[in-house]
């Protein structure tokens, strides 16, 4: 098993050669994650049309509403989901940015959508393999830490087959849970990448200045946390709270503080105040973002659900924690002379951190989860170093000594089963035309409609699914759309199942603000297949897909 542990340049360094691999391993990741969206592209339908998006349609239509913003030419991100007038603020910039670029460029939101899926997709895969090149000397433990992160997941795959679920009413965590993934997140939302790429970022460029200062890496690290409070105000938390533990070890290796060190820390803390101050000004200034705050709920699930999220990577992971607390209690020269410590513990610290917050006594637990699988994945492979590799070459047998690509191709498919089912299970799956992820073409011509003769700013009312249809394509506010942007969420889907039932809702439509009413497939549903008997007047109609014109 020699040729596993091979000689190589200095921790951080990486050689030209590596350089190939990890555009390889990139490319095949991004055609990976592209392949459900050319299966369900092509399974279009004269009849059917593809949403474009495979999971976690509501987020998808807050997205690309959001990003109509941008292309129309604002930078102020207001609600696209709820009816009430609202300030505009400063918030949530990553995809009014977005929207911007596919104006610039002349392309359709859909498109610079997945564009900047697979351009942050692949910048999270390229800034994996150089935080591993910060943990690891040999190019072979990069690059097993770099698949794990890269494709890993746990053991949902074996729960559904075993038909086991802790709580009927939720499903394994590698499926659902987006943010706790890499592939998952370059599958699904490209800002979830960008989070991804910037918070390793600031790792990277903290641990580079550990070992060498200079005052150009604390600038990378800086603008990287700025960016990343574009994206998501709270998660450059996990990049500090991980810079906090690698400082501490190389501090306790050397046996003495260095300031400079603690000023890199400071210095990045501050920089991060003045938009943690403007958002936490805006979400609590206004009582339309506090109705928005106190609707964004994202509890943790059972901490069982995270035990098999993670699956055997949590084994390896604890075997390689436990393994440098043993070095650092029994050879004192060993751990102080290996340039890999710092690294480590920063990957240990995000680890515990994020377990912390993930059940702290607040509403956004699940999102401090994000990308997990990274530093479980840096520590796997440290467990794999430190432990079960010596031991296969002093003390196992000799046939399976001799095996170690073998088993170590195993280990990268195992743990990746649940990404490969995401990926090729949901390219055969989207070839049925599904009705979760495909409309009926007249609700998408009615859309389009819309979007030519609304007013930018009237409110469309229509059932929650037909909504996010409306606001994702047309770009128009929807009365009601998602739980947590439509504000008063429960009342208002009350308020539209009355009004499709046929109730007498005549006054209060006249003052809510709604200027236009959708009567689709989903809306027959809930009316029986009869129009509301409102005042209201036909403005378009298509095989029964009716848009209709509230009278004054």
């Amino acid at each position: 098993m020699g040729q596993f542990e091979t000689k190589e340049p200095g921790i951080g360094y990486v050689g030209p050669g590596e350089w190939r691999w990890i555009l390889a391993v990139t490319l095949v990741l991004l055609l990976l994650s592209t392949l459900p969206y050319v299966a369900a592209y092509a399974a279009q339908s004269p009849e059917q049309v593809f949403n474009g998006a495979l999971f976690d349609r509501q987020d998808y239509a807050v997205h690309l509403a959001t990003m109509h913003l941008g292309e129309r030419g604002e930078w102020a991100y207001s609600m696209r989901f709820t009816s009430e007038t609202q300030q505009g603020a400063y918030i949530k910039m990553g995809y009014i940015f977005l929207g911007h670029v596919a104006r610039w460029i002349g392309a359709s939101l859909p498109f610079t959508f997945h564009l900047a899926r697979l351009a942050f997709g692949g910048l999270a895969c390229i800034g994996i393999y150089l935080l591993a090149a910060q943990c690891f000397v040999g190019i072979a433990w990069r690059r097993l830490a770099t698949l794990l992160a890269a494709f890993g997941a746990g053991l949902g795959w074996l729960q559904l087959s075993l038909g086991w679920l802790p709580q009927a009413d939720i499903s394994p965590v590698d499926f659902w849970l987006i943010d706790g993934y890499i592939f998952f997140g370059i599958l699904t939302l490209p800002h979830l990448s960008a989070v991804t790429a910037l918070l390793v970022a600031m790792l990277v460029s903290g641990l580079s200045f550990l070992r060498s200062p200079a005052w150009w890496k604390w600038l990378v690290a800086a603008l990287a946390a700025l960016t990343l409070q574009a994206f998501q105000p709270y998660a450059p938390l996990l990049a500090d709270i991980a810079l906090v533990g690698a400082i501490l070890a190389a501090w306790l290796q050397r046996r003495r503080v260095r300031w400079g060190e603690l000023g890199f820390l400071l210095a990045l803390g501050l920089c991060q105040l003045p938009l943690l101050v403007y958002n936490a000004g805006v979400l609590t200034a206004d009582p339309l973002w506090r109705s928005f705050i106190d609707q964004n709920v994202t509890l943790s699930p059972p901490p069982v659900y995270y035990l098999w999220g993670y699956g055997l990577l949590w084994l390896l992971a604890a075997i390689g924690a436990v393994a440098w607390l043993l070095r650092i209690v029994r050879q004192a020269q060993t751990w102080r002379d290996s340039p890999e410590l710092p690294s480590l513990a920063a990957a240990l610290a995000w680890v515990v951190a994020a377990l912390m917050l993930a059940y702290a006594p607040f509403a956004l637990q699940r999102r401090f989860m994000h990308a997990n699988i990274l530093p479980l994945s840096l520590l796997a492979v440290a467990g794999i170093k430190e432990v079960i590799h010596p031991w296969l070459e002093k003390r196992a047998p000799h046939w399976l000594a001799q095996r170690s690509r073998l088993w170590v191709v195993l280990l990268v498919v195992f743990v990746s089963l649940s990404s490969i089912v995401l990926a090729l299970g949901n390219s055969l799956y989207v070839l049925s035309r599904p009705a979760a992820l495909f409309d009926p073409v007249e609700l998408v011509r009615a859309a389009d409609w819309l979007e030519a003769h609304a007013g930018q700013d009237d409110v469309v009312l229509s059932t929650e699914r037909s909504g996010q249809l409306i606001a994702a394509r047309a770009g128009l506010p929807v009365y009601l759309g998602h739980p947590i942007e439509t504000l008063d969420y429960e009342r208002k889907t009350g308020r539209v199942a009355a009004l499709y039932r046929g109730e007498d809702m005549g006054a209060w439509l006249a003052g809510s603000g709604v200027r236009w009413v959708l009567f689709g497939p989903y809306e027959q549903v809930l009316g029986g297949g009869t129009a509301p008997g409102l005042p209201l007047e036909i403005k378009f109609n298509d095989n029964g897909v009716l848009v209709y014109a509230v009278l004054p």
